[in-house]
């Protein structure tokens, strides 16, 4: 979905939105892994709000957005976690004061959430961490069907950001877990810190594979 295109179906989708006239959350997001286009997330509604988002790529797209949902959107939900590669600004940028609002020199070291406060005057508006929301999604899942992680074996397929701290939560409450990573070099620097971080009382372990059939073999859970 180009810009335009994506302002378009944005302006629609709140339309259809406001209708409802229940309370109206929007959250903007964000990620590492940087793509051509923004692109807006699902519309979730409850008996009391509507949750609708998008993931942008573009400090420049995220004033625009600002401009659409301020006073629209009861609250806004504004990704904190700086995972847009540093940039450096070029001299003759006229917009450089009005979009960065987080520089060095000439390096913009900010993030979204900054830039928001700057310019929501109307709705209100938070910051969260949507990777942090996931983590804490599968903790309390676990949590709601009463599995009991003390000596069980558990198996994470990802040894990112969400991955690594689930790790950390379980092997902390007894679980001896496997993870599995693409980059195998990367999951085991990783393993190795996670087992430096967890409690000295604590002898469950965190173990790298290279393999997913044996990370995963005999695993009472499979995150």
């Amino acid at each position: 979905m180009d810009n335009l295109n994506f302002i378009s179906n944005l302006e629609k989708r709140i339309s259809e939105i406001k209708e409802n006239r229940l309370s109206f959350i929007f959250t903007i997001s964000t990620t590492a892994k940087i793509e051509d286009n923004p692109y807006l997330t699902p519309t979730r509604r409850t008996n009391d709000f509507i949750v609708m988002g998008c993931v942008i790529f573009d400090k420049k797209m995220l004033l625009q957005i600002l401009q659409l949902i301020d006073g629209v959107s009861d609250i806004i939900l504004v990704d904190q976690e700086k995972k847009i590669p540093i940039k450096i600004l070029e001299d003759d940028n006229e917009d450089k004061f009005i979009y960065t609002q987080g520089t060095i020199g000439s390096i913009d070291t900010g993030n979204f959430y900054k830039l928001a406060i700057k310019n929501i005057t109307k709705s209100k508006v938070y910051g969260f961490k949507p990777n942090d929301l996931t983590v804490d999604a599968i903790w309390s899942f676990l949590n709601h069907k009463n599995i009991f992680l003390n000596s069980c074996k558990i198996c994470i397929v990802g040894a990112g950001n969400i991955g690594s701290k689930i790790a950390l939560k379980v092997v902390e409450c007894g679980a001896n877990v496997a993870i599995f990573g693409r980059d195998n070099y990367k999951s085991s620097i990783i393993t190795n810190g996670l087992n430096k971080i967890k409690a000295k009382s604590t002898i469950s372990n965190i173990e790298c594979y290279d393999d997913i059939i044996k990370a995963s073999f005999m695993s009472d859970i499979l995150i």
